[in-house]
Order: C-alpha cells, then structure tokens, then sequence
C-alpha cells in the first residue's frame, strides 16, 4: 500500500482523563478488523509496568527494546487496553491493522492522529469525537 493513499486524517488532543472513553470510541471506529500491529517508536521515559505485563500475559519475553512491537489478533477489548495503556505511558507509536483501511499514529506530547483511505470514515471519527476533544488541522507523516 502506498503511503499517498493514506492522505486523509485526523488529528486530535488525546484525552488522558478520559482513556476509557477515547480507546472505546476508537477501537469502535476501527473495527472490524482482524489483527492491529502496535509498532512503538519511542519511550520517553521508563517502559510502562503494565505494557510489560501485557507483553507478558501474551508469552512475549522479549523486552520493547528487543521487539518493539506487539500484535493483538481479533480481540477488539484486548487491544482497547493496549491502547490505553500506551496513550497513558509517554509513548510514540504507530499501529497498522489487517485488513489495512485505517491507522493511527500516537505521540507522547498528546496527539493521536487517525489515517483513513476513506472521506466517510474521517468524517464518522469527526463526528465521534466532535465536543468531546479538540481536534486540529495537522499534517502528520503516515505510519
């Protein structure tokens, strides 16, 4: 796939008081979808305890550093806590999903950005998300 065709998106203040919320509305836009590959860019500070839990619990004994990404395969919750759990810990990633119609792209500095191949979708995540979070016109580089 190639990256111009991820040419409309939208970027919005991530909501870190209301992550139960923003990671449902999210995932709920998202889906369906079979698997969602979370490919970390950075951490700022120290891996988050409960990403290390959550690589764990899936039998990954590799540490973030060795392999920075995590799959989560047709488990929309398990990957709404994934979610949150990384929004919440000074994280910068990106996540692709199988099959490949969305993706977003997360910075530590409170960004989230969601990339579509589809007018209508962006439309529908405005939609969600309008008077709950603030939302911007930026352009990011897509995952």
């Amino acid at each position: 796939m190639s990256r111009r065709e991820w040419k409309r998106q939208l970027t919005c203040h991530t909501p870190l008081q209301r992550l139960p919320w923003f990671t449902g509305e999210l995932v709920g836009l998202l889906a369906p979808f079979d698997r969602a590959l979370l490919i970390i860019d950075q951490i700022v500070f120290d891996v988050p305890a409960q990403l290390e839990a959550l690589r764990r619990a899936a039998g990954e004994t590799r540490t973030i550093h060795e392999a920075p990404g995590h799959l989560v395969e047709r488990d929309q919750e398990g990957f709404r806590r994934l979610l949150e759990v990384v929004l919440s810990g000074w994280v910068d990633f990106r996540v692709v999903f199988s099959p490949a119609r969305h993706a977003l792209r997360a910075d530590h500095d409170e960004f989230t950005t969601f990339f579509s191949m589809s007018p209508g979708q962006i439309a529908r995540v405005r939609e969600a998300l309008a008077g709950e979070v603030q939302m911007y016109d930026r352009t990011v580089e897509p995952p």
